[in-house]
């Protein structure tokens, strides 16, 4: 099989080359090129194959490196997969579509990622729509200051342009050297509050609390067992979302494990798991990638009571500068983060007319719900309503755990008969 597919020198200067690898051996041909440009772990090249080789809905990878003068300066990373374009007003799914997608991966422009450089990427990248016999690109979570993101605002022909494309707000904090330079930097009224939350749970619970953290190969059954009883009653799961115990999750926890890169923290309350944290390391960073905790604990801010533990012990370790609380925004975030920037994920649509009618089916559904947005924002009632439909979300969830439960006893019970 082909390691490599030359892109059309139409528009490349003569100086220049793009290569595009579709299969995992020509990745293997370019590992050393990528380990030396890769810088978070969602690029990270073994991350990649692992994701690669474990999801069914993937077709291949599709991976360009453009050369000048011979030499690797920028890798662009995507992967030809069949997506479920979905039609949502908020919460809730209105359609869904399978669509033969070109996906370019979050921090996925690797190397120099010059204006210039990625202009000739981006104009490699629309031609997938004949060469890959794609129906839709989506370039995920891009910065909206970076030379992509403008190029692809003013490239991209109005008609088959995302409209409705939602910046939303990616937090880092600073680690603290201690827990006293930590608490010192919030108000004495802060203070007060993070030290007496935790009071209040063993006070409750007459001490029968319990803080585990798992950072082992041999923890990852139990930490994916415990963390499930937590994750599948959490409006994440409502939405298809969070954590998800599966083959796939569990054998990347081994991987990271096995580079020291797994940090995980679960609550126990009076031995049931009831809340976690779960992140990666990665370079002089913590990135935060999964938490939850149980409804029925709300009032104990059991999710800053586990930050706050984990904080402390990640400043004991001493590996980390930064935590990266990841995608979204959130008032935890704002209350700890110290640093923050705009992303948005955006659609391009092929030059086709069903292209035309998904692009506008897809931009009255994300405008329709801009608009409730910007009514509840104006009556201040837009926290309140996200409560009551993560609330809603938590309660189906835990009400389909239960009818599994249920249904997996009566399994059980035929099996013994």
């Amino acid at each position: 099989m082909i390691s490599f597919i030359k892109a059309s020198k139409n528009n490349l200067p003569d100086d220049y080359e793009i290569l595009v690898a579709r299969t995992a051996k020509g990745i293997d041909a370019i590992r050393k090129i990528w380990e030396n440009m890769q810088s978070h772990p969602n690029s990270d090249i073994d991350f990649y194959l692992s994701v690669i080789k474990s999801r069914q809905n993937i077709i291949s990878p599709y991976v360009m490196l453009l050369k000048h003068n011979g030499l690797p300066i920028t890798l662009l990373l995507g992967r030809v997969e069949n997506y479920p374009f979905s039609l949502n007003f908020g919460y809730k799914t209105i359609y869904t579509l399978n669509i033969r997608t070109l996906i370019i991966i979050y921090e996925g422009i690797l190397g120099d990622n010059s204006y210039e450089n990625c202009h000739l990427l981006f104009n490699e990248l629309l031609h997938s729509f004949h060469n890959e016999k794609i129906n839709l690109i989506f370039l995920s979570s891009l910065k909206n200051n970076s030379n992509f993101y403008n190029i692809y605002n003013t490239e991209v022909n109005y008609f088959f342009r995302d409209h409705v494309p939602v910046p939303n707000s990616h937090w880092r904090m600073a680690m603290p050297d201690n827990m006293d330079e930590f608490y010192k930097m919030r108000s004495r009224k802060h203070r007060y509050w993070l030290r007496r939350i935790t009071k209040v749970l063993d006070k409750d619970f007459m001490g029968n609390t319990q803080i585990k953290v798992f950072f082992k190969k041999d923890d990852v059954d139990t930490l994916c067992n415990d963390v499930e009883q937590v994750a599948s009653k959490t409006y994440h799961r409502g939405l298809g979302a969070g954590f998800i115990d599966s083959i796939e999750t569990r054998k990347m926890f081994a991987h990271l494990t096995e580079k020291s890169k797994l940090r995980a923290y679960i609550l126990y309350i009076n031995d049931k798991p009831s809340a976690f944290w779960i992140g990666r390391q990665y370079n002089n960073t913590f990135y935060l990638a999964y938490t939850g905790y149980l409804r029925e604990f709300e009032k104990y801010e059991l999710g800053t009571i586990l930050f706050l533990k984990m904080l402390e012990d990640l400043c004991a370790t001493k590996k980390n500068n930064y935590i990266d609380f990841g995608f979204g925004d959130a008032p935890y975030k704002k209350r700890f983060g110290d640093t923050n920037w705009q992303e948005s994920s955006v659609y391009i649509f092929p030059h086709t007319l069903g292209g035309l009618l998904l692009n506008v089916a897809r931009t009255i559904t994300a405008l329709g719900y801009q608009l409730s947005i910007g009514t509840l924002k104006r009556f201040n009632l837009l926290e309140k309503v996200k409560k009551i439909w993560r609330r809603r979300l938590a309660k189906g969830t835990v009400r389909n755990s239960r009818n599994n439960e249920i249904n997996q006893g009566t399994k059980n019970d035929s099996i013994g008969k």
